[in-house]
């Protein structure tokens, strides 16, 4: 099995680094084609557990059209010491479109989503990669 390279979440300023080998999200109009891994800390915001939260993928496709947003349920979030780890397998709604991908992570607990970090996956500017037919930025 390859080297998982996570998409990791700094808990103390919600900034996301993605790995520059983690940067394509996939070529236009694939579904569950690719994985993404993600690692930040157990424990987020204002004490908040993400062992004992409901967290969530939303996605803005290259669309930027109301209709080009999605959101996802996390994947096998597993405890790894003081972090937990995550998977997001994105479907054609996020691939749909040639462009930049924009997503966030968010957490429910009891109550309305709380918001929690965003960022780009890698299709555009700040690091981002254009998805296109072929699988070239």
């Amino acid at each position: 099995m390859a080297e998982i390279n996570y998409i990791e979440i700094n808990a103390e300023n919600r900034s996301i680094t993605i790995p520059q080998s983690e940067k394509l999200l996939g070529v236009e109009n694939d579904s569950k084609a690719i994985r993404k891994y993600f690692r930040c800390p157990k424990i987020v915001g204002d004490g908040i557990d993400l062992t004992k939260s409901d967290v969530h993928i939303n996605i803005q496709n290259a669309s930027n059209k109301v209709s080009g947003k999605d959101r996802y349920n996390a994947e096998n979030l597993k405890v790894s010491g003081e972090n937990v780890t995550f998977e997001w397998s994105p479907l054609r709604k996020a691939t749909s479109h040639k462009g930049t991908v924009r997503f966030s992570v968010c957490v429910t607990e009891e109550g309305p989503d709380a918001g929690w970090v965003s960022g780009y996956l890698k299709n555009g500017s700040g690091g981002e990669k254009d998805i296109d037919r072929n699988g070239e930025g």
